[in-house]
């Protein structure tokens, strides 16, 4: 019977996953400019967010400490490999005390494609403010704040407002392409 009842869920779970399109989250920020920022990465390199500009990015606030942190890496990581080559880029914020050491040794057991970039402790701020750690801003390829996301969000939901970011850019392209002709 336990087997039978694990099938069915399985075959439930099988069709869940066949259902409609996940729709993006609403859009909780008036788009406004993102701020401009210069950080170390966690091998010391500056990264300046003018590097950014023309990318939609994935801003991800997150620490060491925290568990959801670490389960979203992975599901960043899958998002970079599947979206990187459509324009997007994720980026890690880390919110740690110090020179950052902790975020340095998490990283060295859970490998990070994109990345992790060390910021003072009141970094936040420039962005409004998190409530929670995980936190993530997405930003448009023409560096405005698009939407906010505190704590962990599904990586269907972030999927899906990538596809329609995505979209958007390519439309914006496209009637800038058609007004630069007339």
């Amino acid at each position: 019977m336990k087997c039978g009842a694990a099938l069915s869920l399985l075959a439930l779970g099988t069709l869940v996953s066949c259902g409609p399109k996940v729709e993006p989250p609403p859009r909780n920020l008036t788009p406004t400019p993102a701020p401009s920022f210069t950080l170390n990465d966690l091998q010391g390199k500056k990264v300046s967010s003018d590097s950014l500009h023309g990318k939609i990015v994935v801003l991800h606030f997150c620490a060491s400490w925290s568990p959801s942190s670490a389960r979203e890496v992975r599901q960043l990581a899958a998002l970079q490999d599947k979206y990187g080559k459509k324009g997007v880029q994720v980026v890690g914020i880390a919110v740690e005390e110090g020179d950052g050491s902790d975020m340095k040794v998490f990283a060295s057991r859970t490998p990070f494609n994109y990345p992790v970039l060390l910021a003072p402790s009141d970094f936040h701020r420039q962005f409004g403010g998190i409530e929670a750690i995980p936190t993530t801003f997405m930003i448009s390829p023409d560096w405005m704040l698009m939407n906010k996301h505190t704590g962990m969000i599904s990586v269907e939901f972030l999927e899906a407002e990538l596809d329609l970011m995505i979209d958007e850019a390519k439309a914006k392209a496209k009637n800038t392409a058609q007004a630069a002709k007339e």
